[in-house]
């Protein structure tokens, strides 16, 4: 029996699976909507942050301001 033989790549064919290659390596995800419990955790450490934040940020005002007289 003969040794198989592979039939080199026609240029079309090496084309079509550049383009393949490259349109899997580009093609982002779809990411799913959040669920509306992301969407509340969300929020939820948004309000925390800003009663954290907001308390701490006039305490620095202050004490620049008194420092600066």
């Amino acid at each position: 029996m003969p040794p198989h033989r592979t039939r080199p790549a026609e240029p079309h064919e090496v084309i079509e699976e550049l383009a393949a290659v490259f349109l899997a390596a580009a093609t982002v995800p779809r990411r799913r909507p959040p669920t509306a419990r992301r969407v509340l955790r969300g929020i939820a450490a948004g309000a925390a942050q800003a009663l954290i934040g907001l308390p701490l940020a006039l305490v620095l005002i202050a004490l620049l301001a008194h420092l600066t007289r």
